[in-house]
Order: structure tokens, then C-alpha cells, then sequence
């Protein structure tokens, strides 16, 4: 749908342009250059789940032929490290599972993500299991060490102390003694505020996915308030208020990590469903933070 808007809206503004005669190479440059940018933004999104596509492929394929007991396939490579493996239903409910970051990999790719040599995600699964049913499970877990889906696709905004403002209310009539006599008065002056811009994605993308084995996934939200568990590592100084737990006083607002995930549908980073629980920012340099959420949905 996306490029669909973006090409008609090029074809209205080109017809637009031959009807009254105006249309110049300017313009048409400019219209190409459009269309060409909304391609862009699209293909990014494109690739990077296809990426995801392949990987959840891969990890099927890993497990496919396993059986009760059978121990995980690990892939640990240059760009990401993935554990795949069978579970069986009644080993589900309240199982914790781990992937850790290759440390030397990391390093390598020059991600700015995560600090520190604990870099591992969990996941915990609710117990009891009010998920749909089966014999047994595909549980996977990922970390790429750089995001492959556009970090700027999301509506969240988040505080930028670097656009400090103020603001004013409205004049209004107050009293100024006790025989009816009245001025006006501006309440509040100049109030210091902050400005907001789109969040800063502070960790790596991690994948999480449970499928019926040989399946589909499971991505529908748990019912009866049952929620997944995960910790995300992350880099808290990658936005410093985040770390510096800034807090603006006009808004009563304050920075808070928090999990987020991508939402295929509306092609965007988003925390519906998600719930914050928990964080630590680490060291004095941010080293080893990490973040606890609760989710109804993977």
C-alpha cells in the first residue's frame, strides 16, 4: 500500500502538471526523484524481513526431522547467532531459553548496540500454556548483531533535551483586589519544555518465534492475560536521556527504555502488547543493561 500512495500520488501531480501546461524537467526530475525515493524506503523494509523470512526458514529446516529430546542446531557466524530446537508440550509452560552474543563477532561487525560481555536475551514462556495446543513446539531464538529492518519506521517519539523550548499559557482575568476590579495576567511565563523526535533504537533486533513443529508460527496474543517474558540487552548511552534519565518538567515526562516489535502489518516498530517491567542501566559506562518486558504476542 505504501507504494501504491506513493506512485499515484506522482501520476496525480503529473497529470496535474499536463492539464495546465506547467509541467517543466524541474518537476519531472523531482517527481522521479520522489517515486524513486518512496522505491527506497520500501525496498529497506523488503529486505530486511526477507532476511527474517529466511532466517525463520532456516530454523525450521534445522528441526524438521528431529525428535523428542534431540538437541538444538546453533548457527554462530559473522552476523548473528541462532539456536533452534523441539520442544515438547509439556516441557513448554514456564521454560526459560537463552542466546548469547558471540562476543568476538560483535566486535567485529562494529554494532554500537550492546556493551559488555554479558549480551543475552531470554525469553520465558507462561505457565500455564493458554496458547493453542500441539504434541510439540519449534522454539527459536536469535541475535543479529545490526538491525536489518529501517529503525527510523515508527511512530514512537521519544524526549530530545537538545530542543529545549517554553511555552506560555493564554491571558486571562484574574482579580486584582475585592471590589470587582480585574486584569489580565499570563498564569504561566516561559515555562521550560522540552521538544520530542522519533525514538532511537538502543539494542540489536532479536527473533523470537515458537511454531507448531513443522508449522506456522504462533503470533496471535495469548489469552486470558497470559504474557511471554524477555530481557533485551541494550545500550543506554546510544540516547543520553536514556541514561541521564532525563525528565521534562512541563510534560512531567521522563525517558524509559522499553521493548519494542516489529509489526509486519503496519511495516513499523511498535510496543502494542508489550508491557514494561524492569531495567538496569549497567555500569557507569552502560556496560552489561538490559531491559524486561512482558508480552502477549512474539
Amino acid at each position: 500500500l505504501k507504494a501504491v500512495s506513493y506512485n499515484a500520488a506522482s501520476r496525480r501531480a503529473l497529470a496535474a502538471g499536463i492539464v495546465g501546461m506547467q509541467a517543466t524537467s524541474r518537476a519531472m526530475e523531482e517527481l522521479r526523484g520522489e517515486d524513486a525515493a518512496g522505491r527506497r524506503a520500501l525496498s529497506a523494509v523488503d529486505r530486511g524481513e526477507n532476511v527474517v523470512a529466511n532466517m525463520e526458514l532456516s530454523s525450521s529446516l534445522d528441526v524438521s526431522s528431529h525428535v523428542a529430546g534431540q538437541a538444538a542446531v546453533t548457527h554462530d557466524v559473522t552476523d548473528y547467532i541462532q539456536t533452534s530446537q523441539r520442544v515438547e508440550a509439556a516441557a513448554l509452560p514456564n521454560s526459560t531459553y537463552t542466546i548469547t552474543a558471540n562476543r568476538n563477532n560483535l566486535l567485529a561487525s562494529g554494532s554500537p548496540v550492546m556493551l559488555g560481555p554479558n549480551n543475552y536475551v531470554t525469553i520465558t514462556f507462561p505457565s500455564p500454556w493458554t496458547g493453542p495446543a500441539h504434541a510439540a513446539f519449534e522454539v527459536q531464538t536469535a541475535m543479529l548483531y545490526s538491525n536489518p529492518l529501517p529503525a527510523s519506521e515508527t511512530a514512537l517519539r521519544c524526549i530530545d533535551e537538545s530542543g529545549l523550548t517554553s511555552w506560555s499559557s493564554e491571558p486571562a482575568l484574574v482579580p486584582t483586589d475585592n471590589k470587582g476590579g480585574f486584569e489580565e495576567r499570563v498564569l504561566r511565563a516561559k515555562v521550560p519544555a522540552l521538544t520530542f523526535r522519533k525514538c532511537a533504537m538502543l539494542g540489536s533486533a532479536t527473533l523470537l518465534n515458537l511454531r507448531a513443529f513443522g508449522g506456522d508460527a504462533i503470533v496471535s496474543d495469548l489469552p486470558g492475560g497470559a504474557a511471554y517474558k524477555i530481557r533485551l540487552p541494550f545500550n543506554p548511552s546510544l540516547q543520553n536521556e536514556v541514561l541521564a534519565d532525563v525528565f521534562d518538567d512541563f510534560t512531567g515526562l521522563s525517558s524509559l527504555v522499553s521493548c519494542v516489535y516489529w509489526d509486519a502489518g503496519k511495516q513499523t516498530w511498535s510496543t502494542d502488547g508489550i508491557a514494561f517491567v524492569d531495567a538496569y542501566y549497567g555500569d557507569a559506562t552502560g556496560q552489561d543493561a538490559w531491559v524486561e518486558c512482558i508480552s502477549s504476542h512474539l
